[in-house]
Protein backbone atom coordinates (compact mmCIF):
# COMPACT_ATOMS: atom_id res chain seq x y z
CA UNK A 1 0.00 0.00 0.00
CA UNK A 2 1.54 3.60 -1.03
CA UNK A 3 2.12 5.63 1.76
CA UNK A 4 0.39 8.56 2.13
CA UNK A 5 1.64 12.18 3.91
CA UNK A 6 -0.53 14.20 5.52
CA UNK A 7 -0.39 17.56 6.76
CA UNK A 8 -1.69 18.46 10.42
CA UNK A 9 -5.26 19.50 10.51
CA UNK A 10 -5.72 17.98 6.70
CA UNK A 11 -8.04 15.68 6.78
CA UNK A 12 -7.05 14.44 3.17
CA UNK A 13 -3.80 13.12 1.89
CA UNK A 14 -1.27 15.42 0.00
CA UNK A 15 0.27 13.15 -1.67
CA UNK A 16 -1.00 9.24 -3.16
CA UNK A 17 0.85 6.65 -5.27
CA UNK A 18 -1.93 5.44 -7.85
CA UNK A 19 -2.53 2.08 -8.01
CA UNK A 20 -3.25 0.75 -11.20
CA UNK A 21 -5.33 -2.82 -10.94
CA UNK A 22 -5.58 -3.16 -15.00
CA UNK A 23 -3.08 -2.77 -17.94
CA UNK A 24 -4.40 -1.77 -21.70
CA UNK A 25 -4.88 -4.95 -23.57
CA UNK A 26 -2.95 -5.40 -26.61
CA UNK A 27 -5.05 -7.01 -29.68
CA UNK A 28 -3.60 -9.36 -32.17
CA UNK A 29 -3.44 -6.55 -34.74
CA UNK A 30 -1.10 -4.49 -32.16
CA UNK A 31 -2.71 -1.86 -30.97
CA UNK A 32 -3.21 -1.16 -27.63
CA UNK A 33 -7.17 -1.01 -26.19
CA UNK A 34 -8.03 -0.15 -22.69
CA UNK A 35 -9.67 -2.91 -20.42
CA UNK A 36 -13.24 -2.77 -20.75
CA UNK A 37 -13.86 -2.49 -17.29
CA UNK A 38 -12.28 0.86 -17.68
CA UNK A 39 -13.13 3.93 -19.97
CA UNK A 40 -11.97 7.14 -20.93
CA UNK A 41 -8.53 7.92 -22.85
CA UNK A 42 -7.19 9.45 -19.95
CA UNK A 43 -5.89 5.89 -18.40
CA UNK A 44 -4.17 4.63 -21.10
CA UNK A 45 -1.84 7.79 -21.37
CA UNK A 46 -1.23 7.55 -17.90
CA UNK A 47 -0.58 4.00 -17.79
CA UNK A 48 1.65 3.69 -20.36
CA UNK A 49 6.15 4.30 -19.52
CA UNK A 50 6.78 7.98 -20.68
CA UNK A 51 9.28 6.23 -23.45
CA UNK A 52 5.76 4.34 -25.32
CA UNK A 53 3.78 8.02 -25.24
CA UNK A 54 3.90 10.02 -27.47
CA UNK A 55 2.34 12.94 -29.55
CA UNK A 56 0.98 12.03 -32.39
CA UNK A 57 0.74 14.77 -35.56
CA UNK A 58 -2.61 14.83 -37.91
CA UNK A 59 -4.24 11.59 -37.28
CA UNK A 60 -5.62 9.72 -40.75
CA UNK A 61 -8.66 7.89 -41.05
CA UNK A 62 -8.70 4.87 -43.19
CA UNK A 63 -10.24 6.72 -46.28
CA UNK A 64 -6.82 9.16 -45.95
CA UNK A 65 -4.81 6.12 -45.67
CA UNK A 66 -6.21 3.96 -48.79
CA UNK A 67 -5.61 7.45 -50.30
CA UNK A 68 -2.01 7.86 -49.45
CA UNK A 69 -1.04 3.68 -49.71
CA UNK A 70 -3.11 2.85 -52.75
CA UNK A 71 -3.85 0.09 -50.36
CA UNK A 72 -7.55 -0.73 -50.05
CA UNK A 73 -9.07 -1.32 -46.84
CA UNK A 74 -8.96 -5.27 -46.54
CA UNK A 75 -5.21 -4.98 -47.47
CA UNK A 76 -4.46 -2.24 -45.14
CA UNK A 77 -6.18 -4.54 -42.45
CA UNK A 78 -3.95 -7.46 -43.43
CA UNK A 79 -0.66 -6.01 -43.47
CA UNK A 80 -1.58 -5.33 -39.25
CA UNK A 81 -2.61 -8.78 -39.02
CA UNK A 82 0.46 -11.07 -37.75
CA UNK A 83 -2.06 -13.99 -39.22
CA UNK A 84 -1.94 -13.25 -42.42
CA UNK A 85 0.12 -13.51 -45.57
CA UNK A 86 0.90 -9.95 -46.39
CA UNK A 87 1.31 -9.12 -42.89
CA UNK A 88 4.07 -6.51 -42.39
CA UNK A 89 5.20 -5.54 -39.26
CA UNK A 90 6.64 -2.33 -40.09
CA UNK A 91 2.77 -0.81 -41.42
CA UNK A 92 1.95 1.57 -39.04
CA UNK A 93 -0.31 0.81 -36.30
CA UNK A 94 -3.85 1.61 -35.95
CA UNK A 95 -5.37 3.44 -32.28
CA UNK A 96 -8.33 4.26 -30.86
CA UNK A 97 -9.88 7.27 -30.88
CA UNK A 98 -12.32 6.32 -28.24
CA UNK A 99 -12.82 4.77 -25.44
CA UNK A 100 -15.21 2.19 -26.88
CA UNK A 101 -13.21 -1.28 -27.97
CA UNK A 102 -14.40 -1.99 -31.42
CA UNK A 103 -14.59 1.89 -32.27
CA UNK A 104 -13.37 4.47 -34.47
CA UNK A 105 -9.35 3.71 -35.28
CA UNK A 106 -6.68 5.77 -36.96
CA UNK A 107 -3.30 6.42 -38.12
CA UNK A 108 -0.40 8.97 -37.25
CA UNK A 109 -0.43 10.44 -41.20
CA UNK A 110 3.29 11.09 -41.20
CA UNK A 111 3.85 7.13 -39.94
CA UNK A 112 1.88 6.55 -43.09
CA UNK A 113 3.85 8.85 -45.21
CA UNK A 114 7.03 7.81 -43.66
CA UNK A 115 6.05 3.71 -44.95
CA UNK A 116 5.45 4.80 -48.01
CA UNK A 117 8.35 6.66 -48.49
CA UNK A 118 10.28 3.39 -47.72
CA UNK A 119 8.62 1.35 -50.09
CA UNK A 120 8.72 3.67 -53.05
CA UNK A 121 13.18 4.18 -51.89
CA UNK A 122 13.27 0.21 -52.33
CA UNK A 123 11.84 0.39 -55.86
Amino acid sequence: MPEVEQAQGDTEPLHTTPKLTEKPVVSKAGELREPKSRGGAGYLAESLPAAERRQIGKVARLPRVMELTGLGRSSIYNRMDSRSAQFDPSFPRSFPLGAQNGGAVGWDEEQVKAWVAKYAAND
